[in-house]
């Protein structure tokens, strides 16, 4: 949520995000400041370099964003809300409005990213916590493109791109079209089903990161190495 505050949007945490003023007209998402992320938020760089300097190797640091849907959500809603019924109005109602703000963001998380990688990051990762919300259809046209536009401008770099959406199993298939280097899938998806849900495109994605807890790791790991054991080399599991 860095970046958006340094955008002009006003929030406090209570414990999530709670926007004093949602923006829901073209005007408000028009007037968002689209300064380049090194001039807002220098901050964040220095932690990164901070973070190498001082892990010495030790652990790789990882960036991070959030992915545009699942901002625009907590955007137009003003806060965590189930189902998030605002943005869905905003998507059927004002649908170029929608997109505008997707755009903004994408342009934005792609720029912050780029900060992060810049200062020394290993690795970045897009979180897309509410993409699950969409129907297929619906993911396809409104919370695909936009991480595929953030991925594609940062290009192909050592750096691997993770792309994570919870609860979004029913569009696995889909997530392969964003050309991430890893896909994260949350347990609610069976691991031989997200197996089975690969493509051709799965050559363009290096792994399926599994998302557990630490103490269900060891069962995980098992289950994860049993299903994947027959899988190409394109896809592997990792805990």
């Amino acid at each position: 949520m860095l970046p958006l505050a340094a955008m002009g949007v006003a929030m406090t945490f209570d414990p999530g995000p709670k926007l004093a003023t949602p923006l829901t007209t073209r005007a408000q998402i028009d007037a968002l400041r689209t300064s380049p992320m090194d001039e807002a938020v220098p901050y964040v760089a220095e932690a990164v370099r901070l973070l190498r300097r001082e892990l010495d190797g030790k652990l790789p640091v990882i960036g991070f964003c959030g992915a545009p849907f699942t901002l625009a959500a907590y955007l137009v809603e003003g806060e965590g809300k189930t189902g998030f019924g605002a943005v869905k109005s905003l998507m059927f109602r004002e649908p170029q409005t929608l997109a505008r703000l997707l755009a903004i963001l994408a342009d934005a998380m792609a720029d912050y990213l780029d900060l992060q990688l810049r200062a020394g990051a290993q690795a970045v990762q897009i979180f897309d916590s509410w993409a699950g919300i969409l129907s297929p259809a619906d993911y396809r046209e409104w919370a695909l493109p936009p991480v595929k536009r953030i991925v594609d401008r940062l290009g192909r770099r050592d750096a691997p791109v993770i792309y994570f959406a919870p609860a979004a199993g029913h569009v696995l298939a889909d997530q392969l079209e964003i050309g991430a280097d890893v896909l994260g899938v949350c347990w609610r998806t069976p691991l031989d089903r997200a197996r089975g849900d690969r493509s051709e495109s799965a050559s363009r994605c290096r792994a399926i990161s599994i998302r557990t807890s630490s103490s269900d790791r060891p069962k995980w790991c098992g289950r994860a190495r049993s299903t994947c054991s027959t899988a190409p080399a394109s896809v592997r599991a990792t805990s």
